[in-house]
């Protein structure tokens, strides 16, 4: 988004496995969120920590402005910022930016400079794949991993989810706990 010098983004694995359960738990919707992260003042890299997933589909601009504020609330409690915006087309060949992914991704770089777009999309076989040199994952997933996670995504609850039931907590943040085993009788 930034002209001049670009920016080197280094994703946390938590960040990454979120997106990889929105992608999945949706697969023939559009999905999208926001990108949480900082920039420490000694470091070139800017660390993306947490994805807020927010819609499955369509995205109305009242329920994007409602998640927003949120987010912006949340994240300055962490001292974070939103650092970039996240996209995957409705089509798996469909790899290019919308016009609202555009928007919004312009809107992010007005509060943070060098902010990011990120364009996410599956095709049956290669999985998800980012062309750009100026990305890096913070720890890696092997293929094992992934597969979990995807078979696990319907626990991963986006603003959508928490428009239809107000419980449905769409920061996530019990998503990597692991379940209390039962009690046997």
């Amino acid at each position: 988004m930034s002209k001049g010098q670009q920016k080197s983004f280094v994703v946390a694995g938590d960040a990454y496995a979120k997106i990889v359960m929105h992608i999945n738990k949706y697969p023939y919707l559009a999905v999208n969120g926001v990108l949480l992260g900082s920039k420490s003042n000694g470091d070139a890299a800017i660390r993306i920590v947490d994805y807020i997933p927010f819609f499955h589909g369509a995205t109305l601009a009242p329920m994007l402005e409602a998640a927003m504020m949120l987010v912006e609330e949340r994240a300055t409690e962490q001292q974070l910022s939103i650092v970039g915006y996240f996209h995957a087309n409705e089509l798996a060949d469909d790899t290019e930016l919308s016009p609202l992914a555009i928007s919004i991704g312009s809107k992010i770089s007005k509060q943070f400079a060098g902010a990011c777009v990120l364009l996410g999309y599956l095709r049956e076989g290669e999985g998800w794949h980012d062309k750009s040199k100026n990305f890096s994952l913070d720890e890696a997933y092997d293929t094992a991993q992934l597969a979990s996670l995807a078979k696990d995504c319907q626990r991963l609850q986006d603003f959508d989810n928490h428009l239809e039931d107000a419980s449905n907590d769409f920061f996530n943040l019990r998503l990597f706990e692991q379940p209390e085993p039962k009690k046997r009788k």
